[in-house]
């Protein structure tokens, strides 16, 4: 039997993968209106500078200062559950352990 954790998991799991394929046709169509187009795109070659950074390097500055932030919000998280324990230890009961689903040995004939 699955517990609620494990469905939620589940579920996300199931949005994230639906996520990652409705990416690929957009991939792809981008992919194909670059070629359909990169014929009659004139060179231009605007410098931007020494001050910009490039795009893809931009990108990826941006996601690491997101993951930085996210462990952050983690951490103050955790650090606010640990200081309600006080009080959610009085009223919330806690999670029995598993039983054991071993079998006795069969008794020798």
């Amino acid at each position: 039997m699955s517990t609620i954790a494990d469905k939620l998991t589940e579920a996300q799991e199931k949005a994230l993968d639906t996520v990652s394929k409705s990416q690929e046709p957009v991939i792809d169509a981008v992919k194909k209106v670059v070629e359909a187009v990169e014929a009659r795109v004139p060179e231009l070659k605007v410098s931007l500078g020494d001050n910009l950074p490039e795009i893809s390097e931009f990108i990826e500055t941006q996601y690491a200062f997101v993951n930085k932030v996210l462990e952050n919000q983690h951490t103050f998280v955790q650090a606010i559950l640990e200081a309600l324990k006080p009080v959610t230890s009085k009223v919330v009961e806690p999670k029995a352990k598993a039983k054991s689903t071993k079998k006795p040995a069969a008794a020798a004939a």
